[in-house]
């Protein structure tokens, strides 16, 4: 399993953890340990538009989804991703350039 799939299901569990917690104490203390107000993570953004996490870093990658990368995380901006639902910017990928660039970053690596 590469490290940032095991990043991401470790983030998923703190999610699924917080959630849990904020039922259980009202959601008094869970509060500083969220994301910053209105932005969400990939799996929380592919929740919000219905989509699995796999289109999400898709549309990412292709300049179709509005987002702000923080190290090599991903994070979305709650507002701008409902008003892009509204009227989403869709740009024609050529597969074959795509195939080519993910190759290319992924496994001609020295």
């Amino acid at each position: 399993m590469k490290e940032e799939e095991r990043l991401e299901r470790i983030e998923t569990a703190l999610v699924e953890i917080k959630q849990l917690l904020n039922l259980i104490i009202g959601g008094r203390a869970v509060k500083e340990m969220e994301e910053p107000a209105g932005y969400l993570n990939v799996k929380q953004a592919a929740v919000l538009l219905g989509v699995e996490p796999s289109t999400i870093y898709l549309k990412c990658h292709t300049g179709n989804l509005p987002h702000t990368r923080i190290g090599k995380y991903y994070r979305f901006n709650k507002n701008e991703l409902i008003r892009w639902m509204g009227n989403p910017e869709i740009t024609v990928v050529d597969i074959d350039q795509y195939v080519d660039k993910y190759l290319q970053k992924n496994l001609f690596r020295g």
